[in-house]
This record gives C-alpha cells, structure tokens and sequence, in this order.
C-alpha cells in the first residue's frame, strides 16, 4: 500500500472521530455510538459494492453491542462493580483495527475499474497500435472521399483523428473543419508563421461506423452527422 496524503487524512479522521467519542463520552455510551457507527458504515459499504468491508463493519458493530450486553453491571449488588466481557471487548476491538484497515488500503469498484480500463487501453495502445498504420476513411456528406494515413504514434492526421475518437471507437463523434478550411490554414500558417487563424471555416460531425483491425493496419469509416458553426 501507497500511504497517500489521502489515506494519512482519512486515518487523522477517524482517530480524531473516535478520540471525539471516548474524550466526550462515558465509555458505555462511547462503544455504542461506534456501534452505531460501524452500522451505518457497514450499510454504506455494501451500497457502494464493498461487502468484505461491509461484513466486517457488521461484525465489529455485533461485538461491541455484545460487548455491552454481556458486561456484569453489578446493578444486583448494593455495591455494583462492573465486569466488563473482556473476551468480546478485545474481540472487537481487533475487529475494528482490522475495519480500519481494510477501508484504508481499500480502492471502491468504480475506481478500480477506471484504473483497470486505462491501463488496459495504454498497454493495448502502445503495445500493439504504435507501430501499426491507421487509416482514416469520410464515407459520405461533405468530406466524402477525403482519405487520411500514417502510423499511430506519428504527428500526422490519422493519428489525430484516430485518438479524438477513442482509438476509432465506433459510434464515437468528432468535429472536423472542411478540407478548404484545412487548406485555408495551412498555407495561412506556412504564409504568416502565425497560428492564429482566421475564418469562420465551416465545420461538420462525423460519426465512427466501422473499424476493422488486422495485424499491420486499422481501418476507421466515419458517416457525416451534422454541419455545426464554427467554433462549436
């Protein structure tokens, strides 16, 4: 585990939380707010998909009101002395340091499986698609017919488009200029050596439809969706 910034705040909070408790409180009164406490993070957890935490937060709760309903309170005795469960009390005490724990060194599952598809989208990326040749295909609409090409990792228009789109994703939208207003710019800035531009050049949205992949080359066919003002 990464001790983060993070999770050194996270575990400030929850002794500060619990110091709160035991600093305010009487301690019978103390175990059963975090009793209570553990209850609701026990629900929280299994909300958000957690249920290792979840059962474990559930467990600690069930030992601390163990706890608490198993200690001899004396209230018999004219002299009451109180015998506390200590079997239970360390009980859950262990449980909750291993509550603790687990919830520090835990990721929730939406953001592991954000981390999973990124690395799995990089490695697949630059592990096949580097050196691969794309070719970008405008099927139909006002760029009917404009072709580009070049490798996947070089600075060229392909790779351009190829990336807008998710690694040709299909169904994926994306703004390109006309190829006048493409035309347009690059003898302005091969002209001027500005790159601010002027215009308006009209642009349109195309949509990804098709994309087929064999072991040197990957082939994306976008369809025209709309012509939009410019800028967008």
């Amino acid at each position: 585990m990464q001790f983060s910034l993070g999770r050194m705040l996270q575990l400030v909070f929850v002794v500060a939380v619990i110091s709160a408790l035991f600093g305010h409180l009487a301690w019978p009164l103390a175990l059963l707010a975090l009793s209570g406490l553990n209850g609701i993070a026990s629900v929280w957890f299994w909300l958000t998909k957690r249920s290792r935490l979840g059962k474990m937060a559930a467990l600690t709760a069930i030992l601390i009101l163990a706890t608490l309903f198993f200690t001899d309170w004396g209230f018999s005795s004219p002299h009451p002395v109180v015998r506390v469960a200590w079997p239970l009390l360390v009980a859950a005490c262990i449980a909750e340091l291993v509550t603790i724990v687990m919830w520090l060194v835990s990721v929730p599952p939406t953001v592991r499986l954000r981390r999973i598809a990124l690395r799995a989208t990089a490695r697949r990326f630059v592990g096949n698609h580097r050196n691969m040749l794309i070719h970008f295909e405008f099927v139909d609409g006002p760029m009917k017919g404009t072709e580009f090409s070049g490798e996947a990792e070089g600075d060229n228009e392909a790779s351009g488009l190829y990336s807008m789109t998710r690694n040709g994703a299909v169904g994926a939208e994306f703004n390109t200029i006309s190829v006048h207003g493409r035309r347009a710019i690059e003898e302005w800035v091969k002209s001027s050596g500005s790159t601010e531009v002027g215009g308006p050049y009209e642009h349109y949205v195309y949509r990804v439809v098709d994309r087929i992949e064999n072991e040197s080359a990957i082939s994306v066919r976008a369809t025209f969706v709309d012509r939009v003002p410019f800028p967008r």
